[in-house]
């Protein structure tokens, strides 16, 4: 709905942000992105943060000088940029190097049922707190239900484990959140824009 220039200016903004967060994370966190540390990991996030900083201004700033945008909703506008670019930074980079550094773990017929009882649980406690009636006042509190499920995989699994439960569980909210359900959801019904 807008226009090529504008399209253009923040598919700029896109890749300058995923440029910024590359160089980041190869010069301050290791070249190959691996969180062996509690350095690595505060790091990452600090520099994910400042990161996702570029597109948000970059794009809420275009957006507003096409006309887009009131430039009354210039502060609005950069917070869910931000925000969304921020936590897509945190959740899904840390999913794509564990799964992609790391060799398969061999794992036993009983390895594979708490596999298998961790992911059901994951899944089936995410669907229930965050896909539930959010009319019961404020139901934000629920969400630390899903906590212990993130304990019991940095317990027993190792960071594969706890990164991809926690991406799993982020999916669920996300879903339910753009479809109006739950207790994060704006209103009462599907989300139309971001």
């Amino acid at each position: 709905q807008g226009s090529p220039i504008l399209a253009f200016v923040i598919g700029t903004g896109n890749t300058l942000e995923a440029v910024v967060a590359a160089g980041f994370v190869q010069r301050y966190v290791g070249a190959h992105g691996e969180f062996e540390s509690g350095r690595a990991a505060v790091l990452f996030v600090l520099l994910s943060t400042l990161s996702a900083l570029t597109a948000a201004f970059i794009g809420s700033t275009s957006l507003v000088l096409s006309g887009t945008v009131p430039a009354s909703d210039f502060n609005s506008n950069v917070w869910t940029w931000f925000q969304g670019d921020a936590a897509g930074m945190m959740i899904l980079t840390p999913l794509v190097l564990a799964w992609r550094l790391r060799p398969l773990p061999v794992l036993n017929v009983r390895n594979w049922i708490e596999v298998a009882a961790l992911a059901f649980a994951a899944i089936f406690i995410s669907m229930l707190v965050f896909g539930g009636p959010s009319a019961i006042g404020d139901a934000r509190p629920l969400a630390f239900i899903a906590f212990p499920i993130v304990l019991w995989a940095a317990t027993r699994f190792e960071q594969r484990g706890v990164i991809t439960t926690i991406a799993t569980i982020s999916a669920i909210v996300f879903f339910y959140t753009v479809q109006g359900r739950g207790q994060f959801a704006a209103g009462n019904g599907p989300a139309t824009s971001f």
